[in-house]
């Protein structure tokens, strides 16, 4: 039977593959003689800190974090018998050595219904002058908030900055997006462990994909992938999908074919002629959920200006292919075989194996504990000519900053610099210590998993992309779940579109002027 620490182990072993692969010459000096980078007794990528010989005298480091955050990510106090919860203990342990700090937690309730309580405590302390925190690390919408509200330094502006960007636990992709003109206020990556757990999948009922597909893939010429003494280890079907994501052509219009087929549709009885989630179906989500199929189709919520400016309101919101993606979507999701409210009971529903195929957050595999198998794919994309698949972030990861009104103890670019160093440090232990633990988990079980979900999760990894407009959704009235509440409701997206567009556009203006950027 798998469980949680299976898959998601393997989602981080992608992880840890994707990123320790490091270029010995990666480094040249003027003669041309490579200097290999330095790693630990890994091989593992290490900062650049112990060169400036930090010493910061056992100053506090007042943490401000989101206390209802689901994954475990911040204060530990204990050595356990959990491996994680010890690599986390670990590494807050490294960074108080390492630069001779104290950190000391604050939570406060932060996720999405307690965005404004969280603001608020931020916003009564910095009126105050209490100075009571130096970074805060909050659900990725609050931090927006607060960046919005001036709480926020620019890290961009530190004077003596000990943040690299170059290094591996800095995505790249983020770093573009989070980067605002000339300034940059929050962070994220190897960091925060929910960077990972929320990345969107899809994951699929592998018993009810052999029923209704198994047939179809053996006329294709697909078979049964089998181990040394003959069991099968994936399907004639499961290996007709998992073809398709390796050649690129794992398509929305795939996946709702899979979904929609006859028979699948199935009335368990528990109420005849209603639907409830004792029937059986193709797929189900939820809207918040759904979103992963417009960022999946290559689309952007903001984006920068070509004109000179900052942002603007991404052309793709409006576009005729996004007018197509949802009413593509609203007609899939009207058929029998969907379900799509918006509550959790998807969730169950999947569970409980009366669903095909499941949009889902990567963390929700903790709530599959049954005898049957499942698997995993990509978010699917728009068509076969688009060339990458795109991953969309879940909004409860985190996101890292410096608190605007910290204590500057007499000199406030000293005490910037050092709060840099503190997320350089922070960012760098997690890349060697967090991550690791739970690779370290997943080799002893690897032989559990087949390599087919490896290299899905390792596909999933390599296509995550963030937007603004997600992250600034409190003061862009979550467009990013405009068009899927469209699509699931059956609204028209031009009419949606055209209702918010003047607001969106005056929306953002504010948010830039703001932000002073």
């Amino acid at each position: 039977m798998k469980t949680f620490v299976r898959l998601l182990t393997l989602l981080l072993a992608c992880l840890m593959l994707a990123m320790t692969v490091v270029a010995c010459d990666d480094d040249t000096t003027e003669d041309g003689q490579g200097s290999a980078m330095e790693e630990d007794a890994y091989g593992r990528e290490r900062d650049d800190l112990d060169q400036y010989n930090l010493n910061y005298m056992g100053d506090e480091v007042s943490v401000l974090y989101w206390s209802d955050v689901e994954n475990p990510e911040f204060d530990v106090e204990q050595i356990t018998s959990d491996n994680v919860n010890n690599a986390l203990y670990d590494r807050n342990g490294e960074i108080e050595r390492r630069l001779n700090v104290e950190l000391k937690f604050s939570g406060v309730p932060g996720n999405v219904n307690n965005r404004k309580g969280f603001v608020s405590v931020v916003d009564t302390d910095y009126k105050s002058q209490s100075h009571a925190y130096d970074l805060i690390a909050s659900y990725s919408r609050t931090e927006g908030m607060l960046a919005i509200q001036g709480f926020l330094a620019d890290l961009k502006s530190i004077e003596g900055s000990m943040i690299n960007e170059d290094k591996p636990w800095w995505p790249d992709t983020l770093l573009e997006t989070v980067t605002i003109g000339d300034k940059m206020f929050f962070l994220s990556g190897d960091i925060s462990p929910n960077v990972l757990h929320l990345m969107q999948v899809i994951y699929f009922n592998k018993d009810l994909l052999n029923e209704y597909w198994n047939t179809y893939a053996q006329e294709q010429g697909f078979e049964s992938d089998r181990d040394e003494n003959g069991k099968e280890i994936v399907s004639p079907a499961a290996r007709m999908i998992y073809d398709w994501a390796y050649k690129g052509t794992w398509t929305i219009d795939k996946l709702i074919t899979l979904t929609t087929a006859e028979g699948i549709a199935k009335d368990n009885g528990t109420a005849t002629g209603v639907q409830d989630i004792e029937d059986q179906y193709g797929f189900t989500s939820i809207p918040y959920c759904i979103d992963c199929f417009y960022t999946g189709s290559n689309l952007r919520l903001v984006e920068e200006t070509d004109d000179g400016g900052v942002l603007k309101i991404s052309d793709d919101y409006g576009s005729a292919k996004t007018v197509k993606l949802v009413n593509k979507m609203s007609t899939w999701f009207s058929n029998p075989a969907c379900w799509t409210l918006y509550d959790f009971s998807y969730i169950t529903l999947f569970q409980n194996g009366n669903a095909m195929f499941a949009g889902l957050r990567a963390h929700h595999v903790k709530h599959f504990d049954e005898d049957w198998d499942y698997g995993v794919m990509p978010v699917p994309k728009y068509d076969e000519k688009q060339l990458n698949y795109y991953t969309c972030m879940g909004n409860p990861f985190t996101l890292y900053g410096i608190y605007d009104g910290l204590d500057t103890h007499g000199d406030k670019p000293a005490r910037l610099a050092e709060m840099t160093a503190v997320i350089e440090c922070w960012a760098s232990e997690s890349y060697r210590l967090v991550t690791p633990e739970v690779f370290e988990v997943n080799m002893q079980l690897k032989y559990a998993d087949t390599q087919y979900e490896t290299d899905m999760f390792e596909i999933v990894r390599s296509s995550v992309v963030f937007d603004l407009g997600r992250i600034f959704a409190n003061d862009l009235s979550f467009m990013s779940e405009l068009p899927s509440r469209a699509a699931v409701y059956h609204a028209s997206w031009s009419s949606t579109y055209g209702s918010y567009k003047k607001s969106l556009n005056a929306k953002l203006e504010e948010i830039v002027s703001q932000l002073k950027v």
